[in-house]
């Protein structure tokens, strides 16, 4: 293990320290929605909110694949309609 994930619930302030290994580029979106299902999703459900460095395109990728593993079917809408 060489790098930690730090994820802080902002209302209770409590931390998750997650010990994870870094390959050449770094934790995939597949392995970090892993690691949140299995540390900080039976303690505070989805998240309202992601803070992340690594920008929009990662956390889409990584609601994505927590989707997939709890299962649901995201059906999102259009702003403008027709």
């Amino acid at each position: 293990m060489d790098t930690i994930l730090m994820v802080v619930d902002r209302l209770s302030k409590e931390r998750h320290y997650i010990a994870c290994k870094a390959r050449d580029e770094g934790t995939t979106s597949e392995q970090t929605a892993k690691l949140l299902y299995k540390y900080v999703w039976k303690y505070h459900g989805l998240c309202n909110t992601i803070i992340s460095d690594r920008g929009p395109q990662f956390v889409s990728a990584v609601y994505k694949q927590l989707y997939n593993i709890l299962k649901i079917r995201a059906k999102l809408s259009t702003v403008f309609y027709p």
